[in-house]
């Protein structure tokens, strides 16, 4: 009812971050901008990385819904992934890429590896947003890192960007295999001068 008393189109205070109304502070910015930079040009996976309440899943969401929208290229976003082994990870991550999984861990490899062959042929490079991967536990890293192995001599046939919490630095950190082949950006609460109105000329 108190939507149609303030005029309200939508309820207000929803818990649920919402990508239409994220805040582009400068260090968002530059975030958004750094991750489609990587994933237009296939130069390599990403990972993002910040405090809680830093704007991280809004950010994959915004990335998610312009390159759904504007890209011909398959786009997955997964959030949470708290995967208890390499092969459940990879079932989940094909099949929300529609590719057919297999009982045997190396024949679903197989299949996922023909996969991203086609789409470099057809001319498009699925890209995979993990969101919440500080849950990412090492198993599931190095299968990360094995996708990875899937390129050419100039780009990745798998554009990666991870999301999650400073623990996702730390443990990219411990490593360093994978992170010799990630490119980090960070985010930061916002500060005093961020909150502030900006000033019309």
């Amino acid at each position: 009812m108190y939507e149609a008393f303030f005029g309200q189109k939508e309820k207000p205070f929803r818990i649920s971050p919402d990508p239409r109304f994220l805040y582009l502070a400068p260090q968002h910015q530059e975030v958004l901008s750094k991750c489609h930079y990587m994933i237009t040009y296939k130069v390599g996976p990403v990972y993002v990385f910040g405090p809680i309440g830093s704007g991280k899943t809004s950010i994959a969401r915004r990335i998610y819904q312009e390159l759904s929208d504007e890209s011909a290229s398959p786009v997955v976003l997964l959030s949470s992934p708290d995967l208890k082994s390499p092969n459940a990870f990879l079932r989940t991550l094909m099949s929300e890429f529609g590719v057919k999984t297999e009982r045997s861990y190396d024949r679903s490899l197989s299949n996922f590896s023909k996969f991203l062959l086609h789409e470099f042929e057809a001319g498009r490079t699925p890209v995979l947003l993990l969101d919440e991967a500080q849950h990412l536990r090492r198993p599931i890293l190095e299968v990360i890192k094995f996708l990875l192995n899937y390129e050419t001599n100039t780009q990745k046939l798998l554009q990666i960007v991870l999301f999650g919490q400073n623990e996702l630095a730390s443990n990219i950190d411990r490593y360093p295999e994978l992170k010799s082949r990630m490119f980090p950006t960070a985010l930061a609460a916002l500060s005093a001068a961020e909150t502030l109105p900006a000033r019309r000329m």
